[in-house]
């Protein structure tokens, strides 16, 4: 698909093209032109392949499927090395790549990686028994996955609690102290590195949140209808567990000795990650109205099938019902949000025209559905697909170690929106395009008095339901 499936995608090859081009992102200098709040950790590891294959959006996709292999890989290794059971592998792994391929998580976005280091910063120690280097690795990767997406740090957090409670106090604390003295070094050095990454980043984000109950209330119910036949499995085994189990050990709580953990019965891993995310999705994420389904499907569903897949039993006599509700559920599912339609560009003829439109000018200003073509095309973006965002940052306190204070911020933002402003009463720009859906970071008014409108094309995103207008501008006769 040579277009973008979502309408901010092409912030990512900018992102690359900053780095390609061996020029700090995150300075004042540079920016809001390279506002990106979701980091540079993902177009790091798309570099390399940009230089080879060039920095497109194939390019991008083609690392993001790799990490959706990765992710799918990591589960379905979980499964087979505890019971050796392949049908089981295939199916979680096909449960992961489902849930990391929907809503344009095959795009150009940092979601895969951060899922796949999640995940394996999860696997290691519960594979390796809580090994200490197993730890050490899950500290690395979970440093890795917040500077993909800085939620997935949920990975040290989930593991650091479930040592200290369930296997050692004394290794709980080594961990987490060790994990602190790493980050805070990486900190400093990405701050020193990168003057404004933690504004763009942890800020930006802050700042760009629109919460609403309501959505987080629509996800949970969707989430239900989507994978009750499993849901009704598990009701079902705990039924049955009930059933045949006898004495069940009372947890006991041991505050002093620091070798042993603080609660004496540990419950099954991967179900206590699977209530750590979803607490960490109806608290913190899932409220998020600029995302929908997204964090459930990169933090809930790899876990919580993992721990489903662990539990089944195949040689319960409820295996057949079990395994046709399983099947139905994966396929019910994908149905529903990977159907075949996403493949088909309808309107191509329109991409078409866009293209010729973009390709033909000198001097654009433009919107973010051709951020993209921009840059294949050599052009340097004025929107970068996240500048606006930069616009919305709101004021934080002056603390040095964070970034540069908000009161340059807020210049550099008035400083661009003068150049732009000045570039249009100069009419420099022999085209401007704007999306009639959304608005604009600069004085999108002053076009009237010195440009006119030429054509209106309309372009659709069937990978994430977008469909947007566009209107080009031609600088007016003086």
């Amino acid at each position: 698909m040579p277009y973008p499936i979502e309408f901010r995608e092409g912030a990512a090859q900018v992102m690359t093209q900053y780095i390609l081009n061996r020029t700090n992102p995150f300075t004042l200098e540079n920016q809001p032109q390279a506002m990106n709040n979701y980091g540079s950790g993902y177009n790091l590891v798309v570099a390399p392949f940009a230089v080879l294959f060039g920095n497109t959006l194939s390019t991008h996709r083609a690392v993001t499927f790799a990490f959706i292999l990765f992710a799918s890989l990591i589960g379905s290794v979980v499964i087979y090395q505890i019971k050796r059971d392949v049908a089981s592998a295939f199916a979680c792994a096909a449960f992961i790549m489902i849930g990391l391929t929907t809503r344009a998580g095959i795009g150009a976005f940092p979601s895969a990686m951060g899922t796949f280091l999640f995940l394996i910063a999860l696997a290691l120690p519960f594979l390796k028994a809580f090994h200490p280097a197993s730890l050490g690795f899950s500290i690395l990767f979970s440093i890795a996955a917040f500077y993909s997406k800085p939620y997935f740090v949920l990975a040290f957090a989930i593991v650091a609690s479930y040592v200290f409670l369930f296997v050692s106090k004394k290794t709980g604390l080594l961990y987490g102290l060790a994990f602190l003295i790493l980050f805070v070094v990486s900190f400093l050095a990405v701050r020193l590195a990168f003057p404004l990454y933690f504004i763009n980043v942890i800020i930006g984000n802050i700042s760009n949140a629109e919460r609403s109950a309501a959505h987080l209330l629509s996800q949970l119910v969707q989430l239900a209808i989507y994978f009750f036949p499993v849901l009704f499995s598990l009701l079902v085994l705990r039924i049955m567990e009930q059933g045949s189990s006898g004495y069940r050990a009372i947890p006991a709580f041991n505050v002093q000795e620091w070798e042993q953990p603080w609660i004496s019965v540990a419950p099954d891993y991967f179900l206590y990650a699977t209530v750590c995310s979803l607490l960490a999705f109806i608290l913190f994420l899932g409220s998020h109205i600029g995302s929908y389904m997204n964090y459930a499907y990169q933090l809930v569903v790899p876990v919580f099938f993992c721990w489903f897949f662990l539990k089944l039993d195949h040689q319960r006599k409820t295996n057949f019902l079990i395994g046709f509700a399983v099947v139905f559920n994966l396929f019910f599912w994908q149905q529903d949000v990977l159907p075949l339609r996403i493949l088909k560009q309808s309107d191509s003829e329109e991409w078409s025209k866009l293209s010729s439109y973009v390709q033909s000018a000198s001097q654009t200003l433009n919107s973010p559905v051709v951020t993209s073509m921009m840059v294949d095309y050599g052009l340097s973006p004025l929107d970068s697909g996240q500048t606006s965002y930069y616009y919305a940052i709101k004021p934080y306190p002056n603390f040095t170690l964070l970034g540069p204070a908000y009161d340059m911020v807020e210049t550099d933002g008035f400083r661009y929106v003068k150049f732009i402003d000045n570039s249009i009463k100069q009419q420099t720009f022999d085209l401007v395009i704007t999306t009639r859906e959304k608005s604009t970071f600069y004085h999108v008014k002053l076009l009237e008095d010195f440009y006119s409108p030429v054509d209106e094309i309309k372009v659709d995103m069937p990978q994430t339901g977008q469909r947007w207008s566009l209107l080009l501008w031609r600088p007016r006769t003086r």
